[in-house]
């Protein structure tokens, strides 16, 4: 195998992950940021009652009312702040503290906390990656 065919060999390896890393993270964008929102028009307060997880990871876990009847969910996003040399794990949520969230009022249990920018880290790691893998491809194409 030449240097060429190696190079356009990995370029054609290269090309359909990034562009399938780039389609996840437009879903997962367009889940958190679009699809979810078009549903969850009811708005709410709701409560940090407890965290979840394990102990490098935890989660909010939020009570709120919606429909006259409470509900308790952990929320499947979150950013875990550590204390350098320190034990100390937070993920920038305190018990008792008031967050503002959004619900589906024909479900729900379908919600989501209206200020968790967590939830973009997910769409942001696989559009970058993507974004990464399609350079390189595009890279090696042009030196084959």
């Amino acid at each position: 195998m030449t240097e060429q065919q190696g190079l356009l060999a990995t370029a054609y390896i290269l090309l359909p992950i990034g562009l399938i890393m780039l389609a996840v993270g437009f879903y997962t964008f367009y889940y958190f940021k679009i699809g979810k929102k078009k549903k969850c028009t009811a708005e709410t307060v709701g409560t940090i009652v407890d965290q979840a997880g394990s102990p490098d990871r935890l989660y909010p876990v939020v009570e709120f009312q919606a429909n006259g009847k409470m509900y308790r969910k952990r929320n499947s996003a979150s950013i875990t702040k550590q204390r350098l040399g320190s034990i100390h794990v937070s993920n920038g949520y305190e018990r008792g503290q008031q967050v503002t969230v959004n619900y589906d009022p024909a479900k729900p249990t379908r919600w989501m906390m209206n200020d968790s920018k967590e939830q973009m880290i997910l769409p942001i790691m696989f559009l970058a990656t993507g974004l990464i893998f399609v350079a390189l491809a595009a890279l090696f194409f042009f030196m084959a």
